[in-house]
Order: structure tokens, then sequence, then C-alpha cells
């Protein structure tokens, strides 16, 4: 039998009413923010806090925050643009970098972006303990509870992963 191996979570809908032809296992978990944060294996469907954007890597250039504003202010003019950035960022407090150890979340040049992302949308930065722990049960074959596994012929919805 084939099995797929789906290395996300629902990612805002993906999998609805996505009828499986192969088997397929997947994280059970609401997106690949909550996939990392994951440090241990209790199941947890979303583990992001609330007003918290969360950083998985170096985002620099063209998928900085601060590139973001640019392009909308180019987009819709200068004033409609940053009025609409400040309305999506508003109701974040915090720019939380997921460290995972598979990167340096803490070189020079990408705390220097974040920082200049956090000033901008007026959050306070700091590090979150995360883990590729998921993704190494997940290629291994280490299915438990943290899992779904959808025989071909059925259906995910949003139910399914909490």
């Amino acid at each position: 039998m084939d099995t797929v191996l789906a290395a996300m979570g629902f990612c805002g809908g993906s999998w609805k009413n996505l009828a499986a032809r192969q088997r397929i296992v997947i994280p059970c978990v609401d997106d690949c923010i909550t996939l990392l944060l994951h440090t241990d294996d209790r199941k947890a469907s979303n583990l992001k806090q609330t007003g918290h954007f969360y950083f998985r890597e170096p985002d620099v250039g063209e998928i900085s925050l601060e590139s973001m504003e640019q392009r909308l202010c180019q987009s819709r003019g200068k004033a409609q643009g940053r009025a609409l950035f400040h309305q999506w960022f508003d109701p974040f407090t915090h720019i939380d970098i997921i460290d995972t150890g598979t990167y340096d979340s803490y070189a020079p040049a990408h705390l220097r972006q974040v920082q200049r992302d956090a000033d901008l949308t007026q959050c306070a930065v700091r590090h979150v303990p995360g883990s590729i722990r998921i993704l190494e049960k997940l290629v291994s074959g280490q299915w438990d509870k943290q899992f779904l596994i959808v025989e071909p012929g059925n259906s995910l919805a949003w139910k399914d992963f909490l």
C-alpha cells in the first residue's frame, strides 16, 4: 500500500474535504507553527499564544514584515498601505523566534531583521523553545497519538485535528 507522509498540519483548511487516494499520515496539528512548537510527545493541536507572531527561520529579504509593508505601500499607496499593514499586525504584542536547533536563531543578521520587524509592529522579541520532533517521528514511522492516519477513501475535517 502506498503511504503519503504529510509534513504539515491542517493549515487553514488545506485538507478539508480532500478524499485520500492513498493512506496519508499527517501530524495532528493546526499548522506548521504548532508542529515546530512541540517539544514532547503529548497531543496538542494548537500551541500558539494569542497576540504572538512566530518566525520559523531567518525571515529576510522578500519575506520579512518590513518588505511586506513596503509592497503594500507600493501597491496601495503609502497611507493606505501602512494603515492596512498596521491593521493586520495591531493585534500582535510579541514576535517569537522558534528555536528548533536546526539553524542559528541567534545569528546577528537574523536578529537585526527581527528587531526591525518588531520595531515596525511595536512587538517585543523573544526566543521560544521548539523542535523537529514530530517531523523526525513522521519520517521514522513512529506514528503515535500525535498523528492522523487516513485510509484511502476517507477525508479529513477540522474536528479530526482536535
